[in-house]
């Protein structure tokens, strides 16, 4: 059986995505999965053991590209697919495998795909899940998954696996230290209405050092540069040698490595915290505006640290911090830190 994946086109779904690949390929021990993504989640899908071959296209955010796309869906006639899948809500990622003439075309409902999509899955109200589980849920029969409580337990979270030695990525950016090493993800992709603001993260740097006891390393793509020199100008000068600002000089493949050999990872709700979840490593989650029981780090060593405020009707202002990340104190981070000891 061979089938074709739309993957979502954000780090944080694509890394919860795996629960599909990795439940399929449970279910179909003997299927070839090819997957259609971006560039830059490519890198993130070649730590998928599941995936057999991975399909790089040039497709931007938010954009139809309906010509593109067609032109891509006929190219990929010639493989002959029992059955595609596809991730992604939206109207524009289902079209694709319709160009390409599969037969069998499974999905979530989401944007009004009827007719695009000849195996829908729809919502009800007796379907509440995680988003992991919703995209592990396609990987079974549509009759025998009526409610979220049908699906197998426990769930198959993502995995990353590290085979190679860190030491080369160590000696590229100057990682020589024997302390413990705790890495920020101060930003995120939605804008810093989804983020924990950055003068907290600077306090929480301070108390981090003043211990001696541990050294930080700042993650972020290449739009973050600014907020991270930001974190970085509050922290004291005897202490900055122990903090590595390593935003915007790194691709994902290092960044996925550089978190593995962190002990600790101080995150927003965001694509590297999934990640740092799949690496199994232990991790402080801070959730202000969107809702921590839908989009958890699905690994065992989490401590979440949410505003006690409801997270339904939240007003966000996409260049101002919501003041439920303003009203967690940089004080009670730094104590869950220390509960993993």
């Amino acid at each position: 059986m061979k089938i074709l994946v739309i993957s979502p086109s954000w780090i944080g779904d694509t890394m919860m995505s795996q629960s599909f690949y990795r439940t399929f390929k449970k279910n179909n021990p003997n299927s070839e999965i090819h997957v259609i993504t971006i560039p830059y989640c490519a890198e993130l899908l070649n730590y998928f053991p599941e995936i057999n071959k991975i399909i790089i296209v040039n497709l931007k955010h938010g954009k139809l590209e309906i010509t593109k796309r067609y032109k891509i869906g006929k190219l990929l006639r010639n493989n002959i697919y029992n059955q595609a899948f596809i991730l992604p809500n939206s109207f524009k990622s289902a079209i694709i495998p319709m160009f390409a003439k599969i037969s069998i075309r499974t999905g979530w409902i989401g944007e009004m795909r009827y007719g695009i999509l000849n195996d829908i899955r729809t919502y009800k109200k007796k379907f509440t899940f995680k988003t992991a589980e919703k995209y592990g849920t396609l990987a079974y029969k549509k009759k025998t998954i009526n409610c979220a409580e049908d699906i197998p337990k426990p769930i198959l979270w993502p995995s990353i696996k590290i085979k190679k030695s860190n030491k080369k990525i160590k000696e590229k950016f100057k990682i020589f230290t024997k302390k413990n090493i705790i890495g920020f993800c101060p930003h995120s992709a939605s804008g810093i209405n989804r983020c924990w603001p950055f003068y907290h993260f600077a306090t929480l740097a301070k108390l981090l050092l003043d211990t001696n006891l541990y050294q930080i390393i700042l993650f972020g793509c290449k739009k973050d540069i600014l907020l991270s020199k930001k974190i970085c100008s509050l922290i004291p000068y005897h202490n900055q040698k122990n903090c590595i600002d390593l935003t915007g000089k790194t691709s994902l493949k290092e960044v996925i490595i550089l978190l593995n050999i962190c002990n600790i990872v101080v995150t927003n709700d965001s694509g590297l915290m999934h990640i740092s979840a799949a690496l199994n490593k232990s991790i402080v989650a801070i959730y202000g505006t969107t809702n921590p029981e839908k989009n958890p780090p699905l690994s065992k060593k989490i401590r979440i640290i949410t505003s006690k405020n409801k997270f339904d009707n939240i007003v966000q202002n996409k260049k101002k911090y919501h003041k439920n990340f303003i009203n967690i104190k940089p004080e009670e981070v730094f104590k869950n830190i220390q509960l993993f000891g």
